[in-house]
């Protein structure tokens, strides 16, 4: 097991003591699985065995009572060494197996990581990227201990690992977009990097030859995924804007609806700022800040003067208790939040589904088994360069899915409208993001790279000679 709160050797030393005296505490009463801290520990390891996910190994699950008598032994191993420059009781790999609670700072972070690691749990948080993606390693698992790692953080450091796994597949899809394409070279293209508010991707030494690219959004899909399901005020302004936008869309547009589905046609951009201008977007949504998006949708471009605007129903939905402009019964979507959602802001992950991306094609023009791009693409056939929005009363209570671990009801106060977006275009220009201009290394560049690399090594205690 990792403990890590702090960088600070003091507090190392002092979670150590306190891990150690509780241990001599209660270590004999968690041997014999008597008392509250027995039926506490029962608790747990049952409690935990029920959130595995199917078929993650093909272990048999162990019981409590098949647990029990290894406590002893375990009680009897444990040991709570300090991991940091400072200590003089670290861990040791060169003899028999051990049984440790590690307690450590920077070393863990960026030198070392445990061989055997099952339990991290940790609140130390970062404000660098890089930081916390090292922090990351951590979190890795051996074949045939799938059900066993566990990794216990505030919920605020689940957003921001969230985040930057959003990130990361983003940087991925950018590079195999870049890949396919024979003439580009690393040189050409600089790899893009969502920024996140509040958070430095890396140093600012390393940044020095960043540069911000502009705001845009072309050959995207974009979504709202958080929502304040307790905001009843909120939530029932956005469900007014809604309706506000097909309202101006049934008399400004064309209602052309394919097999069922609901969808304006030839909508003027300026019923869509309009409902942009009232709609509020949490501020989490880090690719879809009110600001930006207003100012990209108000560039002089002919590809976003009119627009298509869908309805996205379920065919088995419970029917709206509200109306959405003209549209009188409306039969919401189900979008059941995560488990791990900060607070009151409900986090449902996606809301869009792929093949809402060619919402406003007729089903024999697109195939409905192609990828994002591939649909987008193909769409791009069928109704050319035009910008398309999707709205989605979703239900209030939107209950998880029997069997799922990981999600529980929305539970909102209201019925909640979402939105998507699939822009037409390139995305070469989209989004924001930090580039790298790329630049051949200096000498000195290359040695300070070097020395950055050997110290932590040195934190590490990796013999760098």
């Amino acid at each position: 097991m990792l403990i890590h709160t702090s960088a600070y050797v003091i507090m190392h030393e002092r979670i150590a003591e306190l891990v150690n005296d509780w241990l001599a505490l209660n270590g004999k009463s968690i041997a014999a699985t008597k008392g509250e801290i027995g039926a506490q520990l029962k608790r747990v390891w049952e409690g935990e065995q029920g959130r595995l996910p199917t078929g993650i190994t093909k272990a048999e699950p162990i019981t409590f009572d098949q647990l029990a008598p290894f406590l002893p032994d375990v009680i009897k191993a444990l040991s709570v060494p300090i991991e940091n420059g400072s200590s003089d009781d670290r861990i040791d790999y060169t003899g028999k197996p051990k049984t440790y609670v590690v307690v450590g700072g920077s070393i863990l972070a960026r030198g070392l990581t445990l061989d055997g690691l099952v339990v991290s749990f940790f609140l130390r948080s970062s404000n660098q990227y890089d930081t916390l993606l090292q922090m990351g390693r951590w979190f890795g698992y051996r074949e045939g201990y799938e059900d066993m790692p566990r990794i216990w953080m505030p919920r605020s450091m689940q957003v921001r690992f969230r985040l930057l796994a959003a990130i990361e597949e983003e940087i991925r899809a950018d590079m195999l977009a870049y890949s396919r394409s024979p003439s580009i070279t690393p040189m050409d293209v600089a790899v893009r990097i969502r920024s996140v508010p509040g958070m430095a991707i890396v140093g600012r030494s390393r940044m020095r030859h960043a540069k911000r690219s502009s705001v845009g959004y072309w050959g995207r899909h974009v979504q709202t995924i958080r929502f304040p399901r307790i905001n009843d005020k909120l939530l029932g302004d956005n469900w007014l804007a809604g309706g506000t936008l097909i309202s101006a869309a049934a008399i400004r547009g064309k209602r052309d609806d394919i097999g069922g589905r609901v969808i304006f046609r030839d909508v003027p951009r300026q019923a869509v700022l309009t409902f942009f201008r009232s709609y509020v977007i949490d501020p989490s949504h880090q690719d879809l800040r009110s600001e930006h998006l207003l100012s990209f949708l108000e560039q002089n471009d002919d590809k976003l003067l009119n627009w298509n605007i869908g309805v996205v129903q379920a065919a088995d939905g419970a029917k709206s208790t509200k109306p959405l402009g003209p549209l009188s019964e409306i039969r919401m979507v189900k979008r059941s939040r995560l488990d791990s959602s900060v607070d009151d802001l409900a986090d449902i992950k996606a809301l869009m589904s792929k093949v809402d991306a060619a919402f406003d094609c007729p089903d024999d023009k697109v195939d409905q088994q192609l990828d994002w791009e591939q649909l987008k693409s193909e769409r791009r056939k069928v109704v050319g360069d035009r910008p398309l929005l999707l709205l989605y009363p979703i239900d209030k209570a939107s209950p998880a899915r029997p069997g799922t671990k990981s999600r529980v009801a929305l539970d909102a106060v209201v019925d909640v409208l979402g939105f998507g977006l699939v822009f037409p275009g390139s995305k070469e220009y989209s989004g924001t993001f930090v580039s790298v201009e790329l630049q051949p290394l200096s000498q000195e560049e290359l040695e300070e790279q070097d020395a950055e690399e050997a110290e932590a090594l040195r934190a590490a205690g990796v013999d760098c000679a």
